[in-house]
């Protein structure tokens, strides 16, 4: 399976699948926040464990059961509920039955995952309601909207190839090209970079 990093609207879509009788292909929307992206990859892994490949997107027409099925996969995968039962913060949040952002947010670095997967976490637990769960999920998309202006650190074409397509594809395109499988504008063209580029690319990747 390969998983790339492709820059599109968010509003279109945070992930979409491919299927096919060699290889299954998951492309993560890089415009998406870095932890959520991380649920999203497994939401959308779980729809092919269920042979059914769907463009994940919020208001999407899929059968809920299956998306709720997708949800609790994800979750459970990376926030296990034998883990998270026996957290102290978490032991908190249920003693004091209260949303408490700041348990959320702790809980979110402890898991490695975004604050909106811990509170679906929660609902499908039952701890939050799903009231409360539409609440705080308004919340922070309007601290993540009112984030989106500020700068961003630029990066290198040949870091973009490699966070985009992964070393997998790459190496992959490159073995293509040396055994002469492929041209060398079929490369460049697979990989999205110009020749310029093509050696500070390679050169990233010998240091790996």
């Amino acid at each position: 399976m390969l998983v790339f990093q492709f820059k599109f609207p968010l509003e279109d879509a945070r992930c979409f699948s491919l299927m096919d009788t060699l290889l299954y292909v998951i492309v993560i929307n890089s415009q998406d926040n870095i932890l959520a992206r991380i649920f999203t990859l497994f939401h959308e892994y779980a729809h092919l464990i269920l042979g059914i490949p769907e463009i994940y997107i919020q208001d999407s027409d899929t059968s809920k059961e299956i998306e709720k099925w997708c949800d609790t996969f994800a979750s459970e995968f990376l926030i296990p509920t034998k883990e998270l039962e026996k957290n102290e913060l978490f032991e908190l949040l249920v003693k004091t039955e209260k949303v408490m952002p700041k348990i959320i947010e702790n809980l979110s670095r402890e898991f490695k995952v975004s604050k909106k997967a811990i509170l679906t976490k929660l609902m499908l637990l039952n701890v939050l309601s799903y009231e409360d769960y539409e609440e705080q999920k308004a919340k922070i998309e309007s601290k993540i909207e009112s984030k989106k202006n500020q700068g961003k650190s630029i990066i290198t074409p040949a870091k973009k190839c490699v966070q985009e397509k992964g070393e997998k594809f790459i190496l992959t395109v490159l073995e293509s090209k040396e055994k002469g499988l492929i041209t060398t504008q079929d490369l460049l063209e697979f990989l999205s970079i110009n020749y310029q580029n093509l050696d500070k690319l390679e050169k990233l990747l010998s240091k790996r």
